[in-house]
């Protein structure tokens, strides 16, 4: 393994990065994205969100986000229901993120 100052293992640098959401996002955040992408495999959902510049419409952030199954099915049925409009891509949502 290398030890150079200049670099970390995966691990800890990741370690990093969630004490870092930890310590400044505590609690569930309301996040802006679209969907990108969106498929169901066993009743869970599996997304593709981004950002796009509103100007240049060019990706500027993105991520990949998971409904599991027992939730999906709550939200997901309402979010039709309510809307009249197929939870699918190309939908631009708030998402509560914990």
């Amino acid at each position: 393994m290398n030890t150079d100052a200049n670099n970390v293992t995966l691990s800890t640098y990741l370690n990093n990065v969630q004490q870092v959401i930890k310590t400044h996002c505590a609690g569930a955040v309301w996040v802006r994205a679209e969907i990108t992408n969106c498929s169901s495999k066993g009743g869970h959902y599996y997304l593709e969100l981004a950002e796009k510049d509103t100007n240049t419409h060019q990706r500027i952030a993105a991520t990949k986000a998971t409904i599991w199954r027992f939730v999906a099915r709550r939200i997901i049925t309402k979010f039709e229901r309510e809307t009249n409009i197929k939870f699918d891509k190309d939908l631009n949502v708030l998402v509560k993120i914990k």
